[in-house]
């Protein structure tokens, strides 16, 4: 996740905020001695020399493919919505912030790092991450706000050069799924909100289980 921000700050900011919240060490690995003293001082996160060389490989890449740099370095960058729904008798407060959104287009843009951009494998990783009801939910609090429905469009840079690109929007049938299941998860937060503090489950139950290793475990 580090390396996806320090991305995001670079790609969609400016190299004076990357230089304001990270460090570059040129070292070998983070056990190395230097780091691990600059990382003890240092109030910034500390990255190592050959993730800022594929940071930076990243930002290029972005820059030289025209449609994603249209995506990512135009409209809105790291714009952050604010909206309330009525659930019952109450109003909930609620918030996202999105890589990009482009009021002229009509659109939601999310940038991710990835080590396959194909599209044949990062569909797995939107269904894995939730990458899917992360953008159903921005277009939630964009219909919200605007009464328009703007379409998500998911960026996927790979990490290793040459930092393929792949650029995905989402079916109908993809995009509806993840609309209901926002709704059941405020639903059932909206129920969790009305319960006593003394009663609210923050956590899995607490209750005592035995469990079984997964049988691979019983072979290796």
């Amino acid at each position: 996740m580090l390396i996806g921000r320090a991305v995001h700050v670079l790609v969609l900011e400016s190299v004076k905020k990357f230089l304001d919240l990270f460090e570059v060490i040129d070292v070998g690995s983070r056990n190395a001695k230097a780091y691990k003293e600059l990382a003890a001082q240092s109030q910034k996160d500390i990255i190592l020399q050959s993730e800022w060389e594929m940071i930076q490989g990243i930002h290029d890449a972005i820059k030289a493919h025209k449609m994603a740099r249209s995506l990512l370095m135009q409209g809105h960058r790291e714009c952050s919505a604010y909206w309330s729904e009525q659930f019952g008798d109450d109003w909930l407060g609620m918030k996202c912030r999105m890589d990009s959104m482009q009021p002229n287009r009509k659109l939601i843009v999310d940038l991710k790092t990835t080590t396959d951009a194909s599209p044949d494998q990062f569909p797995r990783e939107i269904a894995k991450f939730g990458y899917a009801r992360q953008m159903a939910f921005y277009q939630r609090g964009i219909h919200q706000i605007t009464g328009d429905f703007y379409a998500p469009l998911l960026v996927a840079v790979e990490k290793k050069p040459p930092h393929l690109i792949g650029i995905y929007s989402l079916d109908s049938d993809s995009m509806q799924l993840c609309r209901e299941w926002v709704q059941d998860k405020l639903v059932q937060y909206h129920s969790w909100m009305k319960e006593p503090k003394s009663k609210r489950n923050m956590g899995y139950d607490p209750r005592i289980f035995e469990v079984r290793l997964p049988q691979w475990a019983f072979y290796e």
